[in-house]
């Protein structure tokens, strides 16, 4: 019962597929009276534009138009674009270039065609299933808006010459120029959905093209694409397969978890018994903790007391510190005084003793003068004898 209603709300919560209508090509008569026409926001284009499609060539005619678009000017054409299904009509801002050589597709098969312009380089490039096959410089001109877009044949004037009369499939432009990749990749599948992964640059949608008035006959028929309610479908077959291999996934993942589970039971006995062994050690460690405690009390009460003791000596200690700080600072201010008293003596000796010193230095110089007078004499009165 789980799986169904499971697979039921799943299913129901996807969104239902809008916009059917863009999986549907358009098939265009082969009259004059077989077109669409439109006035179309040209806005984003006046600079650089990619236009992109898929056609199947079904009718011959001299100059068949897929598109064209003209401003609502004198000379229209040389400020617009023109395309065609043979190459015959490359034409941006008055410039063409002819690619009918180039365009080797058999009648009756779609085939991809872009066709690129940009006023920066003022260069149109074509492409086709992917291919670069030409290009061409323009006018030095900007695509003007406000006109008159006509697919199918030409838009002033509808003329056999021009009837397109083939199918048509996702024609949207583009407010940039493609990449080669961007090109490639659109042309690669013509169910892809690579129009719609560029639709923040997709400013002229062909969901939207599809839904203007037709003239004639326009009709829209199947492409071989898989319709809206075959994509759901399969969209849908896909979740039920992702959903069936997810819950065999959970139904594994959860025998696992049961036999996980049984183990942990079986874990879990022994942690019981482990338990308890550890429940009696942490009683007695509880007692002994409160034991300890106790013991701590005790021994904190008896050090707050030698804390006292000890605080109450440093107390006196300091008390007996500043008293011998006081009489140092008493010993040191005697001292000063009497290393002064010293200096000043010692000055007084000094100057004494130079006194003393220079006394002493005239005598000796009076004594000498005073000897020699005597040796002077003395050797006069040894002479006086001798003779």
């Amino acid at each position: 019962m789980l799986l169904p209603l499971v697979l039921l709300l799943v299913i129901g919560s996807f969104p239902a597929t809008v916009e059917a209508n863009k999986h549907r090509a358009l098939r265009f008569g082969q009259s004059t009276a077989d077109y669409i026409e439109w006035s179309p926001n040209m806005a984003p284009f006046t600079r650089q534009f990619s236009v992109c499609t898929w056609l199947k060539k079904r009718h011959q005619s001299s100059n068949p138009m897929v598109v064209y678009y003209y401003p609502h000017v004198n000379h229209g054409y040389s400020h617009g674009m023109i395309f065609g299904d043979n190459g015959g009509y490359n034409q941006v801002v008055g410039s063409d270039i002819n690619l009918e050589s180039e365009y080797n597709v058999p009648d009756g098969e779609w085939f991809h065609v872009c066709w690129l312009w940009s006023a920066s380089s003022y260069t149109t490039t074509v492409y086709l299933n992917g291919k670069i096959i030409g290009s061409t410089a323009t006018n030095q001109r900007e695509l003007r808006t406000g006109g008159t877009m006509c697919l199918g044949n030409y838009a002033r004037v509808k003329s056999s010459l021009y009837t397109f009369g083939g199918d048509l499939f996702k024609f949207s432009i583009y407010s940039r120029v493609l990449t080669d990749t961007e090109i490639r990749n659109m042309a690669s599948d013509i169910c892809s959905n690579e129009e719609e992964n560029l639709n923040s640059i997709r400013s002229l949608r062909w969901e939207d093209i599809i839904l203007q008035e037709r003239s004639g006959s326009v009709t829209e028929i199947t492409t071989g694409c898989p319709s809206p309610e075959e994509i759901e479908a399969g969209r849908q077959a896909k979740m039920l397969r992702l959903i069936e291999e997810r819950l065999e996934t959970f139904e594994s993942r959860l025998q696992n978890t049961e036999q996980e589970l049984a183990r942990t039971k079986t874990s879990l006995l022994q942690s019981d018994t482990k338990l308890e062994n550890v429940t009696a050690s942490l009683t007695a460690t509880q007692e002994k903790l409160k034991n300890s405690e106790q013991e701590l009390a005790e021994t904190k009460s008896i050090l707050n007391q030698r804390l006292n003791q000890t605080e109450n000596k440093l107390e006196n200690v300091t008390t007996s510190l500043k008293t011998t700080q006081e009489k140092l600072k008493n010993s040191e201010q005697e001292l000063a005084e009497t290393k002064s008293n010293l200096n000043q003596r010692l000055e007084n000796v000094i100057t004494s003793l130079t006194s003393t010193q220079n006394k002493l230095n005239d005598t000796e110089q009076e004594l000498a003068e005073t000897k020699s007078t005597l040796n002077q004499r003395l050797n006069q009165t040894e002479n006086k004898l001798k003779m």
